[in-house]
């Protein structure tokens, strides 16, 4: 930065041309290549959503597959059909078990076909055309799990493809032949009952999604190409461990596309989604051209008013720093002249503001008199002010001292009531008239407790009132009265309207949030609703009145002492009662 400071202004700004010039373009690139980031990782969520949703699909219908088949499985029908010999028999069975199989099928409309084999080899099943169930059976294995056995395509007489899934069946019924292999079971799962779910969310164009198990492409959302088949064939599980996080970029048919595989376990197999590039690009490419296009639009735009800007600078500048230079030179009376630049805002104010300089400092050196003048009478009237202050401290001390007095003359007569009342009114005095600004708990309940004697002498024990507050929270700083106003408003309009069984109560805790709650309630006369939530609106609008004005002051003290959320809250029912609660931070405890 010092090397740019030595640098001509004319240089200086040919420097900043050049690196606008230079980091625009950088700026297009960084931008296209976030863009282009986003763009991929927005199409990667968006896939792997649609894969998660297929795979609870498969999940979802293979879970309904196993319980259906082990519920048909040991059908008791199912059981005699397996076992038994006799070919008549055999048939009265079949008839039996389709009728079991048409009302599971039409319960459940994605079951294209059932199909039961028993140890003998005789078939019962929903519908014809069964040969493609030869050679599944050796893929069942030996246990009674239910398997994928295959995928089988549709025909012109049943034009559906189906997923095969198929379970040994096991004696239970026959004690000589318990658990003894008496047969198996194949269901045929329309493929439809699982890529429905896909038709439910958009694709981008030219997306292609499979469905695949371990043989060949079960389902797919268009066409593949022969390459695109080889892929899925042959060496898709070199990239799927990548592809399930992030995009495989797979070359085919000159075409770069994105990958992603997605494990099946149910049918062992995958789901695919193969994205061109070109595709997701396609948009933030058009963006990418029309920021280029600008960019040179604007740098012809740009350097006829550069160009010109340039001179319109320099060249005044050049004439200032020449008039500027003439004093070392010895001719002073260029003092006595002025500077003439037109035609340039900025260098007609600095001529303005050179040529009224000298003027100004007569005018400073004016104001400079002037202040100093006001600053000393601000002092004197400081002065007068303390003065003031201390002869108002007079009257205190005559009231302190008639009181002091009158407490005396109780004593004298015997009369504790006056006495007590005297005390208290004493100590309120000096309490509200001197100390600082904030005092602990302990000295503001107090206060307090002073406040209530005097009233309860007044109302001849018409109220009772109790204080709870731990020792830790007696040394809490608190703005000092505080309390005293509450009370007050607690006494003379609530519990003064009653004619006796009066009852104060003032608790001191914590809430759960840690703060400081200080509770004032009573069992007066109470408020209704209308009034209640009138009180809170002026509270929140900070707009009091005559009747509160205690309540709105101690609630504007707390709000410009500690902020949001500390200040007043009421609650009161008509008939029961009020009660205030005062809520302060803990952070000042001593």
């Amino acid at each position: 930065m010092n090397f740019l400071k030595k640098l001509s202004i004319r240089l200086q700004v040919q420097l900043i041309g050049l690196f606008l010039v230079t980091i625009l373009p950088i700026i297009i690139f960084i931008v296209y290549n976030q863009m282009s980031t986003i763009v991929i990782k927005q199409n990667t969520q968006y896939n792997n959503e649609i894969a998660s949703l297929l795979r609870e699909r498969v999940s979802s219908k293979y879970s309904d597959i196993t319980n259906l088949m082990a519920y048909v499985g040991y059908d008791n029908t199912i059981q005699d059909f397996l076992v038994e010999d006799d070919n008549y028999k055999t048939y009265q069975l079949s008839k039996k078990m389709n009728n079991l199989m048409s009302i599971i099928k039409n319960s459940n409309s994605d079951i294209l076909n059932i199909i039961v084999v028993n140890r003998n080899n005789k078939y019962s099943y929903l519908k014809g055309d069964i040969g493609y169930i030869e050679g599944l059976k050796g893929r069942l294995g030996d246990g009674g799990n239910v398997n994928y056995v295959g995928f089988h395509k549709g025909t012109s007489l049943y034009p559906n493809d189906a997923l095969l899934f198929g379970m040994n069946i096991f004696n239970i019924g026959d004690t000589t032949t318990f658990g003894e292999k008496i047969g198996y079971m194949i269901i045929a799962l329309d493929v439809r009952a699982i890529n429905k779910e896909l038709l439910r969310y958009p694709l981008l164009a030219d997306t292609g999604v499979y469905l695949m198990d371990h043989h060949d492409i079960v389902y797919s959302n268009s066409a593949p190409t022969a390459e695109m088949t080889t892929l899925l064939k042959g060496n898709l599980d070199s990239i799927s461990d990548v592809g399930q996080v992030e995009p495989a970029e797979v070359l085919m048919d000159g075409h770069k596309y994105l990958i992603h595989a997605h494990q099946l376990p149910e049918i062992q197999g995958k789901i695919v989604t193969a994205v061109p590039v070109s595709a997701l690009m396609k948009d933030v490419n058009k963006l990418k051209k029309a920021g280029i296009f600008l960019f040179i639009i604007a740098l012809l735009l740009v350097s006829v008013p550069y160009s010109m800007m340039m001179m319109n600078i320099l060249k005044p500048l050049g004439k200032l720093i020449h008039f500027m230079r003439q004093p070392k030179s010895g001719n002073i009376d260029i003092l006595q002249s002025k500077i003439n630049l037109e035609g340039y805002a900025e260098i007609e104010v600095i001529s303005q503001e050179f040529n009224m300089m000298l003027e100004r400092i007569h005018d400073l050196t004016y104001e400079l008199v002037n202040t100093n003048t006001h600053l000393y009478e601000v002092e004197l009237d400081k002065q007068r002010a303390m003065m003031a202050h201390l002869q108002s401290q007079v009257n205190p001390h005559f009231l302190y001292n008639t009181l002091d007095s009158i407490r005396g003359m109780a004593l004298v007569v015997k009369n504790h009531e006056i006495y007590e009342m005297t005390s208290s009114l004493s100590t309120l005095l000096r309490y509200n008239i001197k100390g600082a600004d904030e005092v602990t708990l302990e000295e503001e309940l107090y206060i307090v407790n002073s406040y209530i004697k005097i009233l309860q002498i007044r109302f001849s024990e018409r109220f009772t009132y109790e204080i709870e507050c731990t020792q830790e929270l007696k040394n809490l700083k608190i703005p000092k009265m505080i309390l005293q106003p509450i009370v007050e408003n607690a006494i003379h309009h609530g519990i003064e309207l009653l004619i006796e069984g009066g009852q104060l109560r003032i608790q001191v805790a914590r809430n759960n949030e840690g703060y400081v709650e200080i509770i004032i309630s009573d069992n007066g006369v109470g408020m209704d609703t209308d009034k209640l939530r009138e009180l809170h609106e002026r509270l929140e609008s900070n707009e009091g009145n005559n009747e509160h004005i205690g309540v709105y002051n101690v609630h504007n003290r707390i709000k410009l002492s500690y902020g949001h959320p500390f200040g007043l809250s009421i609650n009161s029912t008509l008939g029961l009662g009020t009660s205030v609660i005062i809520t302060i931070p803990d952070g000042k405890l001593n």
